[in-house]
């Protein structure tokens, strides 16, 4: 009797070991599996979705070529929108007079677009909302391209409002200096939007992995405070404008 007792509690301990292997193997398993999956989603967002017999760099190239394509487009849209305006309103120059360009007033509304369509882009892209995410992405660009053609004819604008005798002198002079260096900023930040878009059109991002969308709505978010401090510069030195050098008599 005592023997079959401790038969029976043997295998009882052998079962016990070998259900708690049985369970510690399936364990490890499902690890195994889900880091796979990992991998495998990470891989997948940075080359984008390959379907099956498609060569990576195939799809790099046609990532090259859609990034070109849409920066061409976005540059050449705000060009010909620049263009436009100035041939509706081509003397809008006073020479000697230093005025706030009223366009400047619309591309700060526009600025102010692009850095909220950006955290709304954010905050579509934590929810996992990738309709969402790509849409506002686009309309953050179509507000950015309307940024560009309008800051470049409020530039157009500064530039004729002073006489050449005052370009080295006069307020406008650095005025137009640190909007130059603003444009020159926002050209980068166009082209980081233009590779933020196409990336998220092509699922990309998700609510795991959102860096770029993050980095790329602080990029606009810093430079929509830095033309703010341009602004009031400008606004500051509206009270004293006027010409620093005598005009030439006779």
């Amino acid at each position: 009797m005592a023997v079959a007792e401790t038969r029976r509690d043997g295998e009882s301990r052998r079962g016990g070991v070998l259900r708690r292997s049985g369970q510690g193997r399936r364990n490890v398993l499902e690890r195994g599996s889900g880091v796979n999956e990992s991998s495998e989603r990470s891989a997948r967002g940075a080359a984008g979705w390959l379907p099956h017999g498609v060569d990576e760099r195939v799809v790099t190239a046609r990532f090259a070529l859609a990034f070109f394509v849409l920066a061409a487009a976005v540059f050449g849209l705000a060009g010909l929108l620049a263009w436009g305006l100035v041939w509706l309103w081509p003397q809008t120059g006073d020479a000697g007079r230093f005025r706030f360009p009223p366009a400047f007033f619309w591309t700060t509304l526009l600025l102010a677009a692009v850095s909220g369509w950006l955290e709304a882009a954010r905050d579509a892209v934590r929810r996992e909302r990738q309709e969402l995410l790509r849409v506002r992405l686009a309309l953050a660009l179509f507000c950015a391209t309307a940024f560009c053609g309008g800051q470049t004819f409020g530039i157009r604008t500064l530039i004729l409002s002073h006489r050449p005798e005052d370009t080295v002198l006069g307020l406008n002079a650095f005025v137009v200096a640190l909007t130059a260096m603003h444009a020159l900023h926002v050209s980068v930040a166009v082209l980081f939007l233009v590779f933020v878009t196409l990336q998220a059109w092509r699922g990309r991002y998700d609510h795991e992995y959102y860096f770029g969308v993050v980095v790329c709505a602080w990029f606009w978010h810093v430079l929509a405070i830095a033309w703010g401090f341009v602004l009031v510069i400008f606004l500051m030195g509206l009270p004293l404008s006027g010409p620093v050098l005598p005009r030439a008599t006779g």
